[in-house]
């Protein structure tokens, strides 16, 4: 309880501690004439009942408190604007906003839509009271890290190349980070990051001349797609991240593709 919180509701409280003096008066004086009772001093009656009655209105309280905690919903519109507060009205445009205030027992109610955008919560829930994210409408909203990449040109064959400014991927870039882990056993260690062709991931190749060629990856499960490749490489000179593509044919501006941003 702070003193904005007592200055707000002063009169509320003025008329709570009012009733609970003239409540301990009139029990305290017909406890008077009860058996028992009457052999207690007035001041211990006064005292017991005082510390009753704190105690009731204390876990009273609490289970209010917890009660609307529990009901605390945060509202996400990616097509809100940025000032947003996270209410039904003025709903938060990034999920990760709510993300940063969500505490256990919180809902996070997401609007339908594509949200391009990193999520770490802040706070964590708790086995009887968890922080849900919830999409309005099954499987309305979707997070993804990928934006799309409308600024290839044609570099060789059926290979594309675009560049990215490093300074876009701020202190994370997915295409200088290697995946990594104590439970990454593959042979070929690959970038975090990814291209995307329609929604479906290349594969990556260890040399430009491997992406080049588009040959079929023999251990891939789905070996006429395993054709479809991606290099990358560094421009220090230019601070850039250059992103070579094999895309068999397809132009990549007139489909959808996607990278890691």
């Amino acid at each position: 309880m702070n003193m904005e919180f007592i200055i707000a509701n002063a009169s509320q409280l003025l008329v709570v501690v009012a009733v609970i003096c003239t409540l301990i008066s009139v029990i305290t004086e017909f406890t008077k004439e009860i058996g028992i009772l009457n052999r207690i001093p007035t001041s211990l009656q006064v005292l017991i009942l005082s510390i009753i009655i704190c105690v009731t209105a204390f876990f009273a309280g609490f289970y209010y408190n917890k009660k609307e905690y529990r009901e605390m919903i945060y509202y996400v519109n990616n097509s809100a604007p940025k000032n947003g507060n996270g209410t039904k009205e003025m709903p938060f445009k990034f999920i990760n906003d709510a993300a940063k205030i969500a505490k256990a027992g919180d809902e996070v109610l997401v609007a339908p839509g594509i949200y391009h955008e990193y999520v770490d919560p802040v706070n964590g829930g708790t086995e009887d009271a968890r922080i849900v994210y919830k999409s309005e409408k099954p499987l309305g909203a979707k997070i993804t890290g990928a934006e799309t990449m409308n600024d290839w040109e044609h570099y060789k064959d059926n290979v594309w190349v675009c560049r990215v400014d490093n300074g876009v991927f701020g202190n994370y870039n997915p295409y200088t980070t290697m995946v990594g882990g104590d439970w990454y056993f593959a042979p070929v260690v690959r970038h975090t990051g990814a291209v995307y062709l329609n929604d479906r991931q290349l594969y990556e190749a260890e040399t430009l001349e491997e992406c080049i060629k588009g040959e079929v990856y023999a251990p891939s499960w789905e070996p006429e797609w395993s054709v479809y490749k991606w290099y990358t490489e560094q421009d220090k000179e230019k601070n850039q991240t250059v992103i070579y593509a094999n895309f068999q044919g397809k132009n990549p501006t007139e489909e959808l593709s996607l990278i890691h941003i």
